[in-house]
This record gives C-alpha cells, structure tokens and sequence, in this order.
C-alpha cells in the first residue's frame, strides 16, 4: 500500500527547482543525482519550487557545474539558435529558471538517486513509500 504522505508529496513540488510555471520551456530530468537518504528523505509538502518568487538565482555558477544543467543549456541555446559553445552567456542572457523566464526545471521522479540503478531501491525506500520496488515507484 503507497504511504499517504509520501503520496501527497510526490504529488507536489518536490524534486523541482523552479523556474517560471508558465515559462515556454519546460525541462524534466529523470535523476537528479542526489542521492537521498533515510534520514533526509522527510515527505512535507513542497507548496512552491523553491526558485519560483525569487527575482534571480544566488549562485549561477554552482547550478552549471552540474553535467545535466549545462548539457541542457546546450540544448536550450541550440534550440534559439545560439551557439553551443555560448551556453553560459544564453543562460545568464535568458536567466533560465528565474521566476520571470520561459524556463521550468522539474524532476520527473522526486526521490533523488546517484544513478538510474535498480539496485538502489533499498528495503527503507520501500517502508517509507509503500513500493516494493523501483520498478513499482517507476510505473
């Protein structure tokens, strides 16, 4: 049976970084490369995505040393016509994922894993949501 709390949170804001909800773009990943633990993984509810409201990111730099972030601002500039080459320039040019952008960035699933691996699904992962299985939380 899924966990009635670990429910209502995977049904809200949770794994998402925020951007603009009625941004043009939206991007979803599929592991956000965390890697949660039982401790830290606390289902409250995620009312907002914590960078939606906030007039700009704090820290640029930080968010574009991950491969997934700067591979998709690649991405978002090729699809503007942009050099590749120029992403850190189309990221800040376009401030991607401010309040006030065309850009969203979401997780498609919200437990956060090193990898995409079946085998860490642990025994907890399945107390604390109700799924037997990766698999199951997957579908």
């Amino acid at each position: 049976m899924i966990d009635e709390k670990f429910s209502r949170w995977a049904k809200s804001f949770s794994g998402c970084d925020g951007g603009n909800l009625r941004g043009s773009y939206w991007l979803c990943g599929i592991e956000y490369g965390g890697g949660d633990t039982e401790d830290s993984l606390i289902f409250d509810e995620v009312d907002v995505p914590k960078f939606v409201g906030m007039p700009h990111w704090v820290d640029r730099d930080a968010f574009l040393k991950y491969q997934y972030n700067w591979k998709a601002m690649k991405v978002f500039a090729a699809l503007a016509g942009k050099s590749v080459s120029g992403y850190t320039s189309f990221f800040e040019e376009h401030r991607c994922f401010d309040q006030d952008s065309e850009y969203f960035k979401l997780n498609l699933y919200p437990i956060g894993f090193k990898n995409t691996s079946h085998a860490s699904w642990t025994e907890w992962h399945s107390r604390k949501t109700g799924f037997a299985t990766k698999q199951e939380y997957l579908d």
